[in-house]
């Protein structure tokens, strides 16, 4: 398990990049039926790894939260930076190809945000259960 936040981060910004649909990066790359980028997914693209991101991560500058659309927005940025050739490599048939281009867009994005931003693990509240509440652990009290 990492414990370095800018390790995390770049870590769920690959992994979302993974997760978008396969028809929406191969539009996004020009891959598609059209042929041509499709450069107007790239604020649902955006959003979406926006999401993951955050699910477990947590921004701040000058000890206050960002909200999800200024992450979202430098997300879209990136995604607005990348060449053609790199985009059709992440939406190519060779899987390394395609791997090193995702991790490529994936550092950049999280470079991105942790030159702005302060990146924070969210840490998880323990659940203790309430009294009386049976938890499946055995106890040496017999009822």
């Amino acid at each position: 398990m990492q414990h370095d936040p800018a390790k995390i981060l770049e870590l769920h910004v690959v992994i979302a990049l993974g997760c978008l649909r396969r028809t929406t990066i191969r539009s996004y790359a020009g891959r598609g039926q059209s042929r041509r980028r499709d450069l107007h997914l790239i604020p649902s693209m955006a959003e979406a790894v926006a999401h993951h991101v955050t699910s477990s991560l947590h921004f701040e500058k000058d000890g206050a939260a960002v909200i999800l659309s200024r992450i979202t927005r430098h997300i879209e940025v990136v995604l607005q930076s990348v060449s053609d050739a790199e985009a059709r490599e992440w939406a190519g048939i060779d899987a390394n190809q395609r791997d090193l281009a995702r991790n490529a867009i994936g550092s950049r994005i999280s470079l991105r945000l942790q030159e702005r931003y302060a990146v924070l693990s969210n840490r998880r509240s323990a659940i203790v259960p309430a009294s009386g509440v049976w938890c499946g652990l055995p106890s040496a009290e017999s009822d």
